[in-house]
């Protein structure tokens, strides 16, 4: 049984509106409710392994100043889940709040995540191990089943985001910011190993949705596998399948891991090949 903490969440900074976002389950052992307040509560049950199908009845007792039952029916289905082999994760980002990191990580967890995605905002290699310290201390810590944290690192170094386009555009190459890059990455590379993890690098998201993007992603994409051949790297397609670009020609050989958000099928067995 846990108890939804809602976080305070700033909307308009100027006419000083917030409003509450439910992003962490507590597993507090006592929770005072003042009179004319409510609470959220999340009731995990465990069901033992040789449980028959079926639906089952049970009680949840509330004790305070009077006593109440709240009938519950629990349907107990006819099969197992598999257990993910691939990746299944959720996304942090470091700017926002969602409360201490412990409990978001042991939230994730809990609802079947074995991996974490973090979006950065860095512009040094010395940003990036500070950033990073932390989070990769706590990941290890947490036990998550894989020790492939995603790290999504373009804006604030490669990449920014045009309030016009509404979207995200890549600097131009050059040495000196091509060498600033390299220098983050392997200061992200570097921290995770302190941690005995192997992080996962994503240059960019969903660049085949626009195509000013797709080229400088790929030249950013083969960058990062020319001088970390054996970091993986990874890279949400699709858009640009559904616009008729041919994503994965352009990726093919830079790109490890394929997420997608189109369910197309000759796509998808095409990337699976490589």
């Amino acid at each position: 049984l846990r108890v939804v903490t809602s976080l305070r969440k700033m909307v308009n900074k100027e006419e000083k509106k917030f409003n509450y976002s439910p992003f962490i389950l507590d597993g507090l052992s006592k929770v005072t409710i003042t009179s004319g307040s409510s609470s959220q509560f999340w009731l995990t049950v465990y069901i033992p392994p040789d449980t028959k199908a079926g639906v089952y009845k049970c009680d949840i007792d509330l004790v305070g100043t009077k006593k109440s039952t709240v009938k519950l029916l629990i349907r107990v289905l006819p099969f197992k889940l598999d257990v993910i082999k691939d990746i299944s994760l959720y996304m942090y980002e470091v700017q926002k709040s969602f409360g201490p990191i412990e409990l978001y990580f042991a939230d994730c967890i809990e609802h079947g995540m074995n991996s974490i995605q973090m979006d950065t905002n860095v512009s040094s290699a010395g940003n990036a191990t500070k950033y990073f310290s932390d989070f990769f201390k706590k990941y290890a810590e947490a036990g998550f089943a894989r020790n492939n944290p995603m790290i999504s690192s373009y804006y604030g170094s490669i990449a920014r985001w045009d309030q016009q386009k509404n979207w995200t555009v890549y600097n131009p190459p050059s040495p000196k910011g091509d060498e600033k890059y390299i220098g983050i990455v392997k200061a992200i590379i570097d921290e995770g190993k302190k941690y005995g993890l192997d992080p996962y690098i994503a240059p960019g998201d969903e660049v085949g949705a626009h195509p000013e993007t797709i080229d400088g992603a790929k030249y950013y994409y083969a960058l990062v596998k020319k001088n970390f051949p054996q970091t993986k790297t990874v890279l949400t397609v699709g858009g640009g399948w559904s616009m008729g670009v041919n994503e994965e020609e352009y990726f093919k050989g830079i790109v490890d891991i394929w997420a997608t958000n189109r369910w197309l099928p000759e796509k998808i067995n095409i990337v699976k090949k490589f």
